[in-house]
């Protein structure tokens, strides 16, 4: 008995040198996030809570833990303190994460069309699922926004049905918008439309309604008071469950050829939300700028921005020059007042051709960009792991501790596929003790971005003296709060001569630094050193 205890305490002295060896190597070994620490540290304060960091979700990514089960608003709930602790102060747990952004929640058919505007997917809940969700995540200070189709509905819609049923009961030379005006106006109507590419014949009748090309998707009119009255219905439903403001996409498409009119429709639908809440967020996103855009007083995403063939992208991997980034950049904040919104990847363009071990630094660099240079950013679940898209679902196996999903909390008989998917990058809690991990790097900038009012609401100016094909410098300034951000986009060393820059009329100093290597970023003389792929913050 005596042996085995001897023996025991000496296997916990060889297992507590082993530790702290391990540990004092761990203290010793220089990081990117060593060097960010010694210099962010003591600049991150309070972040400023109506310009937020939005985690899209779709619920059904975030898998049952011990089924393996597609998730639901209540499986999003049980994950949500990985978002955020309601602490933006501390992120050693969580992501720090100041809002929520729901996709594909609403029911649809098989064309992924939806059905109705007030009806959710019963898979991922019920109204009560949704509000409970809400509430969890209000109490965390992570407001909720709701993806929004607009401009098409599934031909199982009820309105859609009565259309169909009004036009095929027509008698030879009975005009529909004559028999029932209302109900026609709800959609586009028009006889004649044979061959042509985005109109749908309705069964033998000589009468065509509008759908989207290549598809017998109806659209529906925007201008119609019945549709305008289920919108509002669905606004009002949607905010009493607890729901903060909406996301609309493709704005482009929601007037057919019609510019102002989808710009029209846009102004009308913010106005409607902020009377009933005056404190509502709505995003919409655009693929081709026009200037009525430029009218709509909600934040705006430009999609050729997103994805690995957005310009930002490009300039990271050097396809354009990071002056000609900056001169985009401007350019977007000045016509949009500074109300920017960014995708980091959206349906059509994935950033996964750069999540990969050989483009690691340009990701981050990529990152770096979206935090810095926005009012509201989105990234999709996973972005901030580098998971790529097919890896998204192993975000809850991800957000698991090792030992703990291996023995503890997973049947290995029940283990769904996903679960047992092997992510690229690191889990959370590996990514976390990787000094030089995605994840770190990610919750560096957004601790950065929250430290400085002039990031989140100051218009951006390029620097055309400082700014060349690998550097870009701007300039930021609001509310008494100036900052000049430093990009370098190659993998050299750069060098910029600061002996111009003054801020608040001193000479420029390091207020915070982002890195994807371990060589640091140097301020002497007048004279920034960047290494490859890395960013400097000047106060």
């Amino acid at each position: 008995m005596k042996m085995n205890k001897l023996f025991a305490m000496a296997i916990s002295a060889m297992m507590l040198f082993s530790l702290t060896g391990c540990q004092t190597q761990q203290q010793q070994t220089t990081s990117a996030l060593t060097l960010m620490n010694k210099i962010n540290s003591s600049s991150v304060v309070d972040g400023h809570k109506d310009m937020r960091v939005w985690y899209q979700i779709d619920p059904t990514l975030f898998t049952d833990r011990y089924s393996g089960t597609p998730g639901t608003f209540k499986t999003v709930i049980q994950e949500m303190e990985y978002f955020s602790d309601g602490n933006p102060q501390d992120n050693e747990k969580d992501l720090s994460m100041t809002g929520i952004l729901l996709k594909n929640v609403l029911k649809v058919d098989d064309t992924y069309a939806v059905s109705e505007l007030t009806e959710l997917n019963p898979t991922i809940g019920s109204d009560d699922d949704l509000s409970a969700l809400c509430t969890k995540a209000n109490s965390l200070n992570m407001p909720v926004l709701l993806t929004l189709d607009l401009g098409t509905i599934s031909k199982n819609n009820s309105q859609f049905k009565a259309m169909i049923q009004l036009v095929s009961n027509l008698k030879e030379d009975e005009d529909p918008y004559v028999v029932d005006k209302i109900l026609a106006d709800e959609f586009f109507l028009e006889k004649d439309k044979e061959g042509q590419d985005g109109w749908t014949r309705i069964g033998q009748t000589p009468y065509y309604y509008m759908s989207l090309p290549n598809s017998d998707i109806p659209r529906i009119n925007l201008d119609n008071q019945v549709w305008k009255q289920f919108i509002i219905n669905a606004i009002e439903h949607y905010f009493a469950l607890g729901v903060t403001g909406f996301y609309i996409p493709d704005s482009n498409g929601l007037v057919p050829n019609n510019d102002q009119k989808s710009a029209d429709f846009l102004k009308w639908f913010d106005s409607i939300c902020k009377e009933r809440k005056p404190e509502s967020v709505n995003v919409f996103s655009y693929s081709s700028w026009n200037d009525p855009i430029a009218e709509v007083p909600m934040y705006a995403a430009d999609l050729t921005a997103s994805g690995a063939e957005g310009y930002v992208a490009k300039a990271a991997t050097g396809s354009i020059s990071a002056r000609e980034l900056g001169n985009l950049i401007e350019q977007n904040s000045l016509r949009t007042q500074n109300m920017t919104a960014y995708f980091l990847g959206h349906e059509d363009g994935s950033m996964d051709l750069l999540k990969s071990e050989d483009r690691i630094a340009q990701y981050k660099m990529i990152l770096a960009i979206e935090l810095m240079l926005n009012s509201q950013v989105m990234i999709n679940v996973g972005d901030e792991l580098g998971f790529t898209s097919d890896q998204s679902n192993s975000i809850v196996s991800a957000i698991e501790d090792d030992a703990q999903s291996s023995s503890e909390t997973k049947n290995e008989d029940s283990q769904s596929e996903s679960d047992q998917t092997q992510p690229k990058f690191e889990n959370v809690r590996q990514q976390r003790e990787n000094g030089d991990s995605i994840l770190n790097f990610f919750l560096q900038a957004v601790r950065l971005r929250d430290s400085f009012d002039s990031i989140t609401r100051a218009n951006p100016t390029v620097s055309q003296e400082l700014s060349t094909d690998q550097v870009l410098v701007l300039d930021r300034y609001a509310n008494d709060s100036q900052s000049v951000l430093v990009f370098n986009l190659s993998n050299a060393q750069q060098e910029v001569d600061l002996s111009t820059v003054t801020i608040s009329d001193l000479p420029a100093e390091l207020g915070g630094v982002l890195l994807t290597g371990d060589q640091e970023i140097k301020l002497e003389n007048n004279k920034l050193i960047l290494p490859a792929y890395s960013m400097a913050l000047l106060k």
